[in-house]
């Protein structure tokens, strides 16, 4: 068996932004990808007190950006390989409100015309490098919160 890995790549705009904003795109790029691809299901286990923990997918990740005019590059050669599973996050995945008013922006527009937020890749790792080779760790820090949990 191949080693499987799982890239999000970003807009290396959004480090501008709020955190949230980086986040909100990983959250809903990663809930899409883990509907689709099965393996990405981890085991789930009973602790010693019997409360039922979801599994955790147990494969490679990384946390990419891109800058922003790299984005609909990456994108093309992802969705290019068959044998990868592609999840994007469009800036409208933000500004809409419900499914149909996504659909309906984003049926508009090419792939040159989108502004990709976010792109999670899921595959075998030797054909995910070539593509994500370019694109830089995501390291800036998310906000944090101070106050202690009590």
């Amino acid at each position: 068996m191949a080693n499987k890995k799982y890239s999000i790549i970003l807009n290396k705009n959004l480090k501008a932004m709020s955190s949230g904003i980086a986040m909100n795109a990983i959250a809903h790029t990663c809930a899409q990808l883990g509907t689709i691809v099965p393996a990405l299901q981890g085991t789930a286990i009973s602790d010693a007190s019997g409360s039922i923990h979801a599994g955790v997918p147990i494969f490679a990740n990384t946390i990419l950006y891109a800058k922003s005019c790299q984005m609909s590059a990456l994108f093309k050669k992802a969705i290019s390989d068959k044998t990868l599973t592609v999840v994007d996050y469009p800036k409208e995945g933000y500004y809409t409100v419900d499914d149909n008013q996504f659909c309906e922006a984003i049926s508009k527009k090419t792939c040159e015309d989108i502004e990709y937020w976010a792109i999670a890749i899921y595959g075998d790792t030797e054909k995910i490098m070539p593509i994500t080779k370019k694109c830089s760790l995501w390291s800036t820090p998310f906000e944090q919160d101070r106050r202690r949990c009590k």
